[in-house]
């Protein structure tokens, strides 16, 4: 029985995660302050407005879930999303502290995308026949949990649950926020990979030479996130140990996977 590795992406956030970590997670968490701006402590401490900014969010939950990253025997690593980017330090590919200053530039970057041309995301349960204009799939998270972005005013007649974002993110609209992360990309060093990596917009296993190219494509494109979790199964994958922030990232496994072992 082969496991994986499962890290959350944004929306799986919770106020006080983290703050029970030891001093190397501490560490990260303050780097992360740092590069946005806040002191993360008291921000994981109080919730509240703070941790809904994106560009603070994404750099606070990236050294959580590496925080929280222990020794632990896997052949695959994926992540939703943002968490991808976990992945690729599990794999042995990135350093935690290289993550969260990545975390931080497409947090920045994704938020500046969110100002410039506003929208949000809605979550339906089963995919949409036709898309109307300027609404595109989003996250295909569960197979009950269909999101789509685009702009207010597209989204306001199809129904479904608004989520708690700033913007339409793995939309086109998030296009200007390539060029910053892949620029950013650029400078990080690499170590060699010792897992199988999901690229989650196309849910296959990867190798660090596509990286780049598939951090930055899952910022306009779809997160496939259950057709990823079923390519694990395919794959021969039992056991599931979800990092760091767990409780969505667990039910979204028991929805896709139902005979699956998850733990944390």
């Amino acid at each position: 029985m082969s496991t994986a590795l499962l890290f959350a992406g944004q929306g799986a956030e919770e106020p006080g995660m983290g703050l029970d970590g030891g001093p190397e997670a501490r560490d990260l968490l303050a780097l992360a302050g740092e590069l946005a701006g806040v002191d993360a402590f008291r921000v994981l401490r109080r919730g509240g407005p703070d941790l809904d900014r994106t560009e603070v969010l994404q750099p606070l939950l990236v050294a959580v879930s590496l925080g929280a990253l222990g020794e632990v025997d896997a052949s695959f690593a994926a992540g939703h999303s943002l968490g991808e980017l976990c992945a690729w330090v599990a794999a042995g590919v990135l350093t935690p502290e290289d993550a969260v200053r990545l975390a931080a530039v497409r947090g920045a970057a994704m938020a500046a995308c969110a100002a410039a041309r506003p929208g949000g995301l809605v979550a339906l349960d089963g995919p949409l026949d036709a898309l109307p204009d300027g609404v595109s799939l989003a996250l295909h998270n569960a197979p009950g949990q269909w999101v789509y972005g685009g702009p207010e005013e597209a989204l306001a007649g199809l129904g479904g649950r608004r989520l708690r974002v700033a913007g339409p993110w793995h939309t086109p609209a998030m296009a200007g926020a390539v060029g910053p992360l892949r620029a950013a990309l650029a400078d990080v060093p690499r170590g060699p990979c010792g897992l199988t990596v999901m690229r989650q917009d196309e849910a296959v296993p990867v190798g660090p030479e596509a990286l780049d190219d598939a951090l930055c494509a899952q910022l306009v494109r779809p997160v496939r996130w259950a057709e990823t979790l079923e390519a694990l199964g395919s794959a021969g994958v039992r056991d599931f140990v979800c990092v760091g922030v767990t409780r969505t990232m667990r039910g979204l496994v028991r929805a896709t996977l139902p005979g699956a072992r998850v733990r944390r």
